[in-house]
């Protein structure tokens, strides 16, 4: 229990060193995240739990851009999104399946039963991902350039990547760019960070 602390004392491995961290405590969204067992480049939500694959992992070239990729995910679950898609039980057997130490990939071929992401809801995501990444202290200039060298590394034509999840990355890019703007105007007015 937590209850009474502030902060939590740990220490994480970088670069072969030991670095202790103290970790403030807030009041979060108790979303599980679990590190999937693929090569493929991706990422799911089903509501509860957020997964990132080992491909994942290795793509993303910072701490920062794992928060991309986290908040991304957060804010579909936040938003209902697998509930609203009636994908919750087929994204949450595809988590399952992946935290298998040796996952069924034939069941993970093509889009493994998914629908894109529709174009509107993904912008949501997009847009409190950027709320959630600037409150937290993030840097959310790269954002943009992330998801378009994302889209460009692993194209929709990639079944099994991100971006064959996520594909309206224009229609997504215009929506970051109006988010950050409107963040950067509250950060300016000192007004509340809130979308």
């Amino acid at each position: 229990m937590m209850s009474g602390r502030s902060s939590i004392a740990l220490t994480v491995q970088r670069d072969g060193a030991r670095v202790p961290v103290s970790v403030p405590l807030t009041y979060a969204c108790a979303f599980g995240i679990e590190l999937g067992n693929s090569e493929n480049v991706v990422a799911y939500s089903d509501g509860h739990r957020v997964l990132v694959t080992r491909g994942m992992l290795n793509a993303v070239r910072s701490d920062d851009e794992l928060a991309y990729v986290l908040a991304k995910e957060m804010a579909h679950n936040a938003l209902s999104h697998a509930t609203k898609q009636r994908t919750s039980a087929t994204i949450g057997g595809i988590i399952d399946n992946l935290t298998r130490i040796r996952p069924d990939m034939g069941s993970m071929s093509g889009m493994a039963g998914l629908r894109p992401m529709p174009q509107d809801l993904d912008a949501m995501a997009d847009k409190l991902s950027l709320y959630m990444l600037a409150r937290a202290g993030y840097n959310i200039d790269q954002v943009v350039p992330f998801w378009q060298r994302m889209a460009m590394e692993y194209p929709s034509s990639v079944l099994n990547g991100y971006t064959a999840l996520h594909p309206s990355i224009n229609y997504r890019v215009a929506a970051m760019e109006k988010a950050i703007k409107d963040i950067r105007s509250k950060q300016a007015r000192k007004r509340p960070l809130l979308p």
